[in-house]
């Protein structure tokens, strides 16, 4: 029940709105002692062992034979005190009536559940540029179920987190630019993708690359609407920073009085309170090793399958197939650019806009991803940012895959897509029932898995 990546903080936030009636504070809130109990009655992982054991708290591998020892004199740092407040507020009394009259396990599951919803909503709203870019039904079929089974995303949606109501605010920016072309009124178009950016930055600050990628989209608008004069494009662009502007700049006035810094994350705090100079993230972020490790082990390694907070990995002849699909999509890149620059067209011209929305947004989220992972090997020694950073923008990346493949005729793309399908699902269920189960249960006898995990 607390497998999820920092589940029982994101509870702790909700616990402690419902107990203080106001936020907590990054540096001064710790973990309230009121879940205390319900964190000695469940395993830990490792990470969350590391944490919690102060109070007693047991790893998988010793929580069914030994009993804890409590010891709820000692404090947890609340480490995700410094999230945006909009998740939890709307999570917290869901969560309290569920606890209330159901108790911990069922509120943690239906936080789970809601999630799920949400981020399901959220996964077709990101996908709305799918069916402008590829016009094959079969071949849309296929992109929208690889999104759709991704391992990652799945992990990544079905925890206690404000990543799914990130996703689904920011979803909601993609759909409405995406059909900026197909409307009469694109100024409130625009204004609303704002507010609704805005809003998902309000969740989680992961939404943030949505708004780079819509800025940027906008602002390039006339390359693809030729009767698009330049006061309009000002005017489009106008509307949507503020519209973003009208609901996240409280956010942004509380993280600088607060924290004295802009962009609201743990590192950034560090960062601030020892010295670092932009000099100091300059640095780092050119060092070719930071880059290499960032790629192969966060971007490649981190978006294929996650066991959750444990951190356990496929078997590698899973990362050999994703890596020889990936190489086949680079590959038909490659070809598309080639096939772009002999028919003496410019290639922009030759690219879909809504393809070109759709690469915006991968490369803001694996540039924010990597400015996040920069900042923690200041703050902390070494790059801990998660695979699962970049899940917002993996719809949109799976498009992009779709259309790259497009380059070998459209059975061979589907053909492509539908090997990665497969191998998602193959990786999901082998992963899960032979690594992570006997994990989590701390035996190798499948009965006693499921007796201990029921």
């Amino acid at each position: 029940p607390l497998e999820g990546a920092d589940e029982y903080q994101h509870i702790a936030f909700i616990q402690y709105i419902l107990e203080n009636q106001k936020l907590p504070v990054f540096g001064q809130s710790n973990v309230p002692k009121s879940i205390y109990s319900d964190l000695l009655a469940n395993p830990h992982c490792k990470h969350g062992w590391d944490q919690t054991s102060r109070i007693g708290c047991l790893h998988y591998s010793n929580f069914y034979e030994t009993s804890p020892t409590p010891d709820i004199s000692n404090e947890i740092f609340m480490y995700q005190a410094q999230h945006p407040p909009l998740y939890y507020l709307i999570a917290a009394p869901v969560y309290h009536f569920v606890y209330q009259n159901f108790g911990f396990l069922t509120g943690v599951y239906s936080l789970r559940i809601l999630n799920i919803m949400i981020g399901g909503i959220g996964l077709l709203f990101m996908l709305a540029p799918l069916k402008y870019v590829i016009h094959d039904r079969n071949l849309r079929i296929a992109t929208a179920l690889a999104a759709t089974l991704s391992p990652v995303y799945l992990v990544n949606v079905s925890r206690v987190a404000n990543d799914p109501l990130a996703i689904l605010l920011a979803g909601i920016s993609v759909w409405l630019l995406t059909h900026l072309f197909r409307r009469h009124y694109p100024i409130r178009m625009t204004f609303f993708a704002g507010v609704f950016v805005g809003l998902g930055l309000l969740a989680k600050m992961i939404a943030l690359s949505v708004f780079a990628a819509g800025f940027v989209f906008l602002v390039f608008l006339p390359v693809w609407r030729k009767n698009t004069s330049l006061k309009k494009t000002f005017s489009l662009t106008m509307s949507f920073l503020t519209g973003c502007l009208l609901i996240s700049t409280p956010l942004f006035l509380h993280s600088i009085s607060t924290y004295g810094v802009l962009i609201l994350s743990q590192e950034t705090i560090a960062l601030e309170r020892s010295g670092s100079t932009i000099f100091d993230l300059i640095r780092t972020a050119a060092n070719f090793q930071s880059i290499v490790y960032f790629i192969q082990f966060k971007l490649f390694g981190g978006t294929l399958w996650r066991s959750g907070w444990s951190s356990l990995m496929p078997n590698s002849i899973f990362f050999i197939s994703y890596a020889c699909l990936l190489f086949l999509s680079f590959c038909g890149a490659i070809v598309w650019f080639i096939k772009a620059a002999l028919n003496r067209s410019k290639v922009l011209s030759q690219c879909n806009p809504l393809l070109f929305f759709c690469m915006l947004i991968v490369m803001a989220t694996a540039a924010a991803a990597y400015s996040h992972g920069v900042n923690t090997i200041l703050a902390f020694g070494k790059m801990i940012t998660p695979g699962y950073y970049v899940m917002i923008a993996y719809p949109a990346f799976i498009i992009c895959l779709a259309f790259a493949n497009k380059a070998f005729g459209t059975k061979i793309a589907i053909g492509i897509l539908w090997a990665l399908i497969a191998l998602f699902v193959i990786t999901e269920l082998y992963s899960l029932w032979f690594i992570a189960v006997p994990h989590w249960s701390a035996t190798d006898s499948l009965s006693e898995a499921l007796q201990r995990l029921q």
